[in-house]
């Protein structure tokens, strides 16, 4: 019986989080700080994700790089060039793997 339990709480968890990866346009548009790669915070670095108008930049040193076009595919953002995996996505907290780096970002 406790077996039971823990599969329909494990069952539970996974759907809760499968329907957290859901992205939309609206709830990705904004600027997101980069607060972790991995286990380093960077916060103080300043660096930010911005998506806006179907474009994504990249702002480092308060420099905005060239504006990429992407689109959503699932728990991907394509760029085109290069796939950024949503690992976790709420309307604040985005966790991302991109070119086997996970970053956490913090909605601004």
């Amino acid at each position: 019986m406790i077996m039971l339990k823990y599969l329909i709480l494990a069952m539970l968890l996974f759907t809760l989080n499968a329907h957290a990866l859901e992205l939309s346009e609206k709830d990705l548009a904004g600027k997101w700080l980069i607060v972790k790669i991995g286990d380093l915070d960077t916060r103080a670095d300043n660096d930010i994700w911005q998506f806006k108008n179907g474009k994504w930049t990249a702002i480092s040193g308060g420099r905005a790089l060239q504006p990429d076009s992407y689109k959503i595919v699932g728990d991907i953002i394509d760029l085109g060039y290069s796939k950024i995996k949503v690992l976790e996505f709420s309307k604040s907290v985005m966790k991302t793997k991109q070119m086997g780096f996970e970053y956490t970002l913090e909605k601004q």
